[in-house]
């Protein structure tokens, strides 16, 4: 017989996303390794079959620059899982990794659990174009 242990090399590669285990009730999906020029609607595109409930863009909080990350939540966990699938699928030339979203679990370091939550509603930037200066006269 002989030489069995093959597998060893395949699951390694999986383990890095495959840790993640699916939070019962929570249908968040980690999208990343996306190219900067996507947006919402790109993403969307690439999620198709899958109902979106909601995106938040991961931006960067001083310049408001997409960041090549996103949270996707699906409507289903059907959706969910058929978004996981959808790992590797290339989106603007680069391939996506989608994941499950790992918990957000207040505790360990009760500020950064909390300084995450600010991603709601921040398509009305205040963004530095310095349009509005009001002006006391």
């Amino acid at each position: 017989g002989g030489g069995g242990g093959g597998d060893d090399g395949v699951r390694r590669k999986e383990s890095l996303l495959g840790e993640v285990k699916k939070t019962e009730g929570q249908r968040l999906a980690f999208v990343c390794n996306l190219s900067w020029d996507v947006t919402e609607e790109t993403l969307r595109a690439a999620l198709a079959g899958c109902e979106v409930a909601d995106v938040r863009m991961g931006v960067d909080k001083e310049t408001g620059h997409f960041r090549g990350f996103a949270h996707v939540e699906l409507a289903t966990d059907e959706d969910l899982e058929r978004a996981v699938c959808l790992n590797g699928v290339s989106v603007l030339g680069r391939p996506m990794k989608i994941a499950y979203a790992t918990a957000r679990k207040s505790g360990r370091n009760g500020d950064s659990a909390t300084a995450g939550r600010g991603g709601r509603g921040g398509r009305g930037g205040r963004g530095g174009r310095g349009g509005r200066v009001a002006k006391k006269e």
